[in-house]
């Protein structure tokens, strides 16, 4: 993680990375408490078997720009179990105090024993808790979506937008809504993409301030 002056070109932080294999893949997200929020793909302590190699789940951490001690000013608070989701490929967002993000594996549970599958799940996070902070939201089935990436987006109607790049009913992606504002967070499939629309959306949806639509894109797809 680096910081940079860019009047003077400077660096004015770096701060140390645990491990090689735990990549930052998104922006950090700023919280009004001045500190800075992300995750990463991969690392920390948990593993996992994935097609017979072993891998960490992914952190999500904390830095605090005003402590100057770099290696005292990034602090983990949560890490991504298999079961509860892992890997986190898209960034986090803030909707009253709270975090909302998503994971691009999960688990699966066959006679006992669980194994990692590309669905993941829709997470929120607690920045002021002490206990259970994370509490998964929604469990990617293949069926409403598989592995989501990008940021999600609150809409201008305060639900959760955003897109998997699998899964559906055609395995092309999906464009997903979630409702956060009532009780129980209420999850529904908008778009299954179909490779002549599209497949494959990678980024965060946009939402315009002239005709309040979604807009994104895909990697691949199109007649």
């Amino acid at each position: 993680i680096t910081s940079l002056n860019p009047p003077k070109s400077t660096t004015a932080g770096i701060y140390p990375s645990w491990r090689s294999d735990a990549p930052f893949v998104h922006r950090p997200l700023e919280a009004a408490n001045g500190k800075f929020y992300t995750t990463t793909a991969r690392g920390g302590d948990l593993v996992y078997s994935d097609r017979g190699d072993f891998r960490s789940g992914g952190r999500l951490v904390e830095l605090d720009p005003n402590n100057p001690d770099p290696y005292q000013a990034v602090k983990v608070l949560h890490r991504f179990d298999l079961i509860n989701g892992a890997t986190p490929l898209g960034g986090l967002i803030a909707v009253k105090g709270q975090f909302y993000g998503s994971t691009c594996v999960s688990a699966q549970t066959v006679d006992g024993v669980a194994t990692p599958i590309s669905n993941g799940v829709i997470y929120q996070f607690n920045p002021a808790a002490t206990v259970n902070p994370y509490a998964v939201l929604h469990r990617f089935n293949g069926e409403d979506g598989a592995c989501p990436r990008g940021e999600l987006l609150k809409a201008s109607n305060g639900k959760l937008y955003g897109v998997t790049s699998a899964g559906g009913l055609n395995d092309k992606g999906v464009i997903f809504e979630l409702d956060i504002k009532q009780a129980t967070p209420k999850y529904r499939v908008l778009y299954h993409f179909d490779g002549a629309s599209g497949e494959a959306p990678f980024n965060t949806l946009v939402q315009s301030t002239a005709d309040f639509n979604l807009y994104g894109t895909t990697i691949a797809g199109g007649i």
